[in-house]
């Protein structure tokens, strides 16, 4: 199967030439669109423009914070992330309470779908996922929302429990690419065609 190259970028990669991101061989990039229910990325609206002007697909991912208020939390990324063509992201990596965290992961990828009427993707790794949620309760993320997991310095990434394989892999955080500068995170994408909005697990 084909393998895209892509990157994430957030404020921490500062201004960012796209052109030679693009030159480079970049395929796709996720942006940090907001955190909790307030936090906004300065740069996810520049950098949005910026990959429109030289035809780079662009998605948004939101940083959850497990003791803030899930639905909030989703209604905010809702209003900001608008206008990538990528599914949106639910990044899951802050610690949280084992007892509450599975149903407001659940709660966030609902209200996602029903405000954008997108199935998010869900972005961790397999020790997060295992440490913090309950499998019974996420029987449905699983089976709807498509994986990009996170695992470093390996041939292939372990996949978080229930998942059968990965859509999206960030295999490094310390990668180099022409127009951004000092380090950005990697990824490929499993498949011929990038996704736009819903997608499936790939086969």
């Amino acid at each position: 199967m084909t393998l895209l190259s892509g990157c994430d970028v957030s404020h921490w990669q500062g201004r960012i030439d796209w052109r030679q991101v693009k030159d480079s061989g970049v395929a796709f990039v996720f942006q940090k669109s907001t955190e909790g229910a307030s936090y906004v990325d300065p740069t996810a609206d520049p950098n949005r423009l910026g990959c429109e002007a030289v035809g780079l697909p662009i998605g948004f991912y939101h940083f959850f914070r497990p003791k803030i208020d899930a639905v909030q939390q989703a209604e905010h990324f809702c209003k900001v992330a608008r206008g990538g063509q990528l599914p949106p992201v639910l990044d899951l990596e802050a610690p949280g309470f084992l007892a509450e965290i599975s149903d407001k992961v659940a709660l966030w990828v609902q209200t996602v779908e029903r405000e954008l009427d997108q199935t998010p993707m869900i972005y961790t790794t397999a020790s997060w996922w295992r440490r913090w949620t309950i499998e019974d309760k996420t029987r449905r993320i699983v089976s709807q929302c498509p994986v990009w997991v996170a695992h470093y310095g390996v041939p292939a990434p372990m996949i978080p429990r229930g998942w059968q394989t990965w859509a999206f892999w960030q295999y490094s955080q310390s990668g180099r690419v022409p127009g951004i500068a000092g380090n950005v995170d990697l990824d490929l994408y499993q498949g011929d065609t990038l996704p736009t909005g819903a997608i499936q697990n790939p086969d």
